[in-house]
């Protein structure tokens, strides 16, 4: 799906409680074709937040994609991330300097690496979120679709940190 340019790599994040987490999920040809990753977002409880959330579903994705394209030897290709988030999404697909006052500065500056390290170009994609709450499941496009599975694994990996922690 790389090579053919196919690739779909749609993240979300969570935030709750001061704690950020954030889910990827990565498919190929079908929908059997997938990676699932969940994380817990990087950096102190202060600099915790919804968005740094979503930067994180970015990182998660990079880095999927990457070790695909190094595990499979992929030299060209595509893929395109889609996420809900839009400011993080416009962020992270910019290249305007960033001010490293700015906060998450180091997401924002290591998803830009990742980036143009890349053998393969990035598209990107903003996809309305909790599309679900007004239309049925079933009658969602496959974008919407894989938000509301993403959003529900971050929300739940979530759930599962907080009660390790308690």
């Amino acid at each position: 799906a790389i090579l053919k340019g196919s690739a779909r790599a749609i993240s979300d994040g969570s935030f709750k409680d001061a704690m950020g987490t954030s889910s990827t999920v990565i498919y190929g040809d079908g929908e059997s074709h997938r990676i699932i990753s969940v994380n817990a977002v990087p950096g102190h409880r202060q600099e915790q937040s919804a968005y740094r959330s979503e930067l994180a579903g970015i990182e998660g994705a990079l880095a999927i994609l990457e070790s695909v394209c190094t595990v499979h030897g992929i030299q060209q290709g595509a893929a395109t991330i889609g996420l809900d988030g839009e400011q993080a999404l416009i962020a992270a697909s910019s290249d305007w300097p960033l001010n490293p006052n700015r906060a998450d500065f180091d997401m924002l500056t290591d998803i830009r690496a990742k980036v143009k390290s890349l053998p393969i170009t990035i598209h990107w994609k903003w996809i309305k979120g909790h599309q679900d709450d007004n239309v049925r499941f079933e009658d969602l496009d496959e974008w919407a679709k894989a938000n509301v599975l993403v959003d529900k694994l971050a929300k739940a990996y979530g759930n599962h940190v907080m009660a390790d922690v308690s």
